[in-house]
């Protein structure tokens, strides 16, 4: 996804986006990268109901409800949205 004069802050290469190492290492990285006083995480992605919330289509899976607990277990959120449909 380009958007015009927004830039990359880091290329991840290959990624699996619904493995929840990649999302709880995304989290990790980026609180150490840009700390504040609250933290709140955005999901935009496509969903799969209760089977999934993180689809990857290199993958072709979704991260399941129990692996994004094991991703976010211990990060205190202020907010958390899912935008997915």
């Amino acid at each position: 996804l380009e958007i015009k004069g927004a830039r990359s802050l880091k290329n991840l290469g290959k990624t699996d986006s619904a493995n929840h190492r990649t999302l709880k290492n995304f989290i990790h990285e980026s609180k150490l990268e840009f700390p504040s006083d609250k933290t709140i995480l955005v999901i935009g992605t496509h969903g799969s109901n209760w089977s999934g919330v993180i689809e990857d289509l290199s993958h072709n899976h979704y991260m399941s409800l129990d692996d994004f607990s094991l991703a976010t277990k211990d990060l205190k959120l202020d907010l958390l949205i899912f935008d997915a449909c």
